[in-house]
């Protein structure tokens, strides 16, 4: 059984994914290609970090916890919700094709993902879904 509780605002939750783009795109820059591994290891997990909170999640003031219960989600849940994120940025070691694959395939699937976003009533993206995690504002942090 799901408990829910206020979602998180739209803008807030897409800034802070930014962010964590952004700090991956930066592992990218700097360590190609093992950068890109760490980047993509890095979307993958965050979420698990702090209490639920990926570094832009921590900037911004939100949190994910599990829908069941509002308790701090795991690094396996993170995991779970963010692994198509992770496989976009794989993307980027495919020669040739990279750039193909993420404005096409990768923006289609983000694209679906903000749209689950908005028409959602609780705020679940489909990796909420799979995972039974939720976005919150968290009071204490940003």
């Amino acid at each position: 059984m799901t408990t829910v509780l206020k979602k998180a605002d739209l803008t807030h939750r897409l800034l802070a994914r930014l962010i964590d783009f952004l700090i991956a795109a930066a592992f990218c820059l700097v360590l190609y290609p093992v950068g890109v591994l760490m980047g993509a290891t890095y979307i993958a997990i965050a979420d698990g970090l702090f209490g639920g909170q990926s570094l832009g999640k921590r900037i911004i003031g939100l949190r994910v916890v599990r829908a069941v219960d509002g308790g701090p989600i795991t690094f396996k849940d993170s995991l779970i919700r963010n692994s198509i994120y992770a496989v976009i940025y794989l993307f980027y070691l495919i020669p040739y094709l990279r750039w193909v694959l993420i404005l096409t395939v990768g923006l289609i699937i983000v694209a679906f993902e903000v749209y689950y976003l908005i028409v959602d009533r609780n705020g679940f993206r489909v990796g909420d879904l799979a995972a039974d995690t939720q976005v919150i504002d968290d009071p204490v942090a940003g």
